[in-house]
């Protein structure tokens, strides 16, 4: 009797009725049957001529990258190390270039990026503007658009920010003193939370104003991790309805336009994005009265 069939002749776990099976790596597949009666015993196997498949154990996931990958979010990574690498540097082994050129970084790829967000909110403008003067469906007069009030320029940095930065991390993680502690304040360790729900979530608009300029308050709502920027709308009462002031990823937007010569109702709405796309509910309409 093969070591097989003889298993499980004298294994206790025989079927009362029918049939078992034992599947040996790398072995013809063996199917044995027990024909429990008083007089007969005996297993009788049955050799299929195929070979059991091989196992496949499942593959550990990859580590998430540490690295945001939205334009976005990595610029605020890049600020919040900035920011919170001081008290911790010289224990983690950075020296002060390395400090002041990990700064550099953050300040001129976070400057591009504001440029750029104002920028593709004035092409959009211009595209509503061309599109009105060929058609005519918005009502008013309106034959130009404000110039886009771009930051105060930074001092470019060469090309490779996150190139550079993925190696700095790399000599930081490897150090004696590094923690997953000091990681998280840094904002470049994973944090687990669980996602929002997308279908309900919509931003909260506070509006005020200070001197002669409107504040836009509106927050993340503790769901930053899962967001890219927000988007914000206007209607300033000429005519236009609503058209796209900002997108923006710092809560609490400053409203640079200039106040019109009477007073007026100015509309706000906002809503989120992210991969490049408006996600969840639209805020509701919060609105203020500008003084001339």
């Amino acid at each position: 009797m093969s070591k097989a069939a003889r298993y499980l002749s004298d294994s206790p776990k025989k079927a009362e009725n029918g049939w078992e099976k034992l599947f040996l790596p790398g072995k013809p597949a063996k199917i044995v049957f027990h024909q429990p009666v008083q007089t007969l015993n005996q297993p009788v196997q049955i050799h299929f001529p195929f070979p059991t498949p091989n196992l496949q154990l499942p593959k550990p996931m990859a580590k998430a990258d540490l690295i945001h990958k939205g334009d976005l979010v990595f610029g605020a990574q890049m600020r919040t190390f900035k920011n919170n690498i001081g008290p911790v540097a010289a224990s983690l082994g950075m020296t002060p270039e390395q400090v002041a050129a990990q700064a550099a970084d953050a300040d001129y790829y976070n400057y591009v990026l504001a440029c750029h967000a104002q920028m593709l909110a004035h092409a959009k403008g211009w595209t509503a503007l061309k599109k009105n003067t060929r058609i005519g469906r918005m009502t008013g007069v309106l034959s130009s658009l404000e110039a886009p009030v771009l930051p105060t320029p930074v001092p470019p940095v060469p090309p490779g920010v996150e190139r550079r930065f993925r190696a700095l991390l790399r000599q930081l993680k490897a150090g004696p003193n590094y923690t997953f502690s000091l990681g998280e304040g840094l904002g470049i360790e994973a944090v687990n939370h669980s996602p929002p729900d997308y279908t309900t979530l919509q931003p909260v608009l506070k509006l005020s104003i200070s001197g002669n300029r409107v504040l836009v308050g509106w927050g993340w709502q503790g769901h930053r991790v899962f967001l890219d920027q927000c988007e914000i709308w206007v209607d300033r009462g000429d005519g236009r309805g609503f058209v796209l002031l900002t997108y923006t990823i710092t809560p609490g937007y400053t409203d640079l336009t200039p106040f019109p010569a009477a007073p007026v109702k100015w509309l706000y709405r906002a809503i989120y994005r992210l991969n490049d796309e408006s996600i969840g509910q639209w805020s509701k309409t919060a609105s203020v009265t500008v003084p001339a």
